[in-house]
């Protein structure tokens, strides 16, 4: 799930507030329909910055709405309630390590990073990213900026970012309605040209 945001640093440690108000907003909506089904729901983030924000909300980090504002490329809302399990669910909100050898039914994973620089830290490792994928049953959410895996050899980003895109499934979310609705991501988004270092 392609999301347009803009990562922070925040005590030593990175969050993308745009993609924890798309994870909060999904959950919001969907949470209930997967918890009728049975289904259980994992989230996981390699950042423990981002693993705060989304348990606890923008005050978490002790970030006003204002500050968020300056640090998010377009927020659609200033302020999001902490993700909280649906009455009777149970939601684990851990990082990587936390999650390897755990498995949810439905995984959300929040990659994070989005910078100018197409920094991704220590994401561009296999074993990270590896946790990060397969962590789901039979569902996976996998929230970032489309762009920011075009680089990066040592995890196979822009391979990942190839099959999904074969696969078609590359997506940006429709919160505006009643219901979630997947768009197709332009692809002049992601064929962006990636300037030289």
């Amino acid at each position: 799930v392609h999301v347009d945001g803009t990562e922070a640093t925040v005590a030593g440690s990175v969050a993308n507030w745009a993609e924890a108000h798309a994870i909060a907003e999904l959950y919001t909506r969907l949470g209930p329909l997967w918890l009728e089904e049975g289904l259980s729901v994992g989230v996981v983030t390699p950042y423990s910055a981002q693993n705060r924000l989304i348990q606890g909300g923008h005050l978490a980090l002790s970030k006003t709405p204002a500050k968020w504002a300056r640090l998010s490329a377009r927020p659609t809302s200033l302020d999001f309630p902490p993700l909280r399990p649906v009455d009777g669910a149970t939601l684990s909100v851990q990082s990587v390590a936390s999650w390897q050898g755990g498995e949810r039914d439905v995984m959300i994973a929040s990659l994070v990073r989005a910078n100018g620089s197409y920094n991704l830290g220590f994401l561009d490792d296999k074993k990270i990213f590896n946790v990060l994928q397969t962590r789901a049953a039979r569902a996976s959410f996998i929230f970032c900026n489309a762009c920011m895996l075009k680089v990066g050899s040592g995890a196979g980003l822009p391979l990942f970012l190839a099959w999904a895109r074969q696969a078609n499934i590359v997506v940006s979310l429709d919160f505006s309605g009643l219901e979630v609705v997947p768009l197709p991501v332009d692809s002049a988004i992601i064929d962006a040209v990636i300037p030289p270092d």
